[in-house]
């Protein structure tokens, strides 16, 4: 993408609070700071190496997600979309890089979600893929992957999601309106 569209994407995730947020940007060799942040959040868009082990469209290239992370969140997630950018770059097949991702959460060297953890993924120009499109606003809220089993995570119908193998919880809370403060048609997924 053109380093200006990339950033005003990113930032499309949380509009309220993006204006002073560091913007990492996909490059060749991976993601590198276009922007310098200021309040600890960071507004990021996600590529299809972030998709869960078993979605169907794990390496579309066509997805685009923005997403703004909380300072909490950031600290955990964006190492943790680095990695996995990196090892989707590398070309590892998918069946080698969630093990990998998840071996790199149990030995440390990538961190866990700390508490209040959460996300925003409010843009209008989201894309998620052929099967949801531009689907429905959430906030985001991850936790450890240990306790999912409480909370319902990975059950049928569930808003709370468990991407095995990766080790973290997320739960997905969707929201009436995108970042621009216009509201959500109903017939959105």
């Amino acid at each position: 993408m053109d380093l200006e569209a990339e950033i005003a994407m990113a930032r499309s995730a949380a509009s309220s609070i993006s204006a002073e947020t560091e913007v990492p940007v996909l490059g060749w060799k991976g993601y590198e700071t276009a922007v310098k942040g200021k309040n600890g959040f960071v507004c990021i868009v996600e590529r299809s190496s972030m998709s869960s082990f078993d979605d169907r469209e794990a390496l579309n290239p066509d997805q685009r997600l923005p997403l703004c992370p909380n300072p909490p969140a950031a600290r955990a997630h964006l190492p943790f979309a680095l990695k996995a950018t990196a090892l989707a770059l590398s070309r590892i097949p998918k069946e080698q890089k969630f093990p990998l991702l998840k071996a790199a959460c149990e030995n440390k060297d990538l961190p866990l979600p700390g508490q209040g953890s959460m996300g925003f993924i409010m843009s209008k120009q989201q894309y998620f893929g052929g099967k949801y499109g531009n689907a429905h606003p959430p906030t985001m809220f991850w936790f450890h992957q240990a306790d999912h089993i409480s909370w319902g995570a990975g059950l049928p119908g569930s808003p709370i999601h468990q991407n095995s193998p990766d080790p973290i919880t997320t739960f997905v809370l969707p929201v009436s309106q995108w970042s621009d403060g216009t509201s959500v048609p109903k017939e959105t997924n």
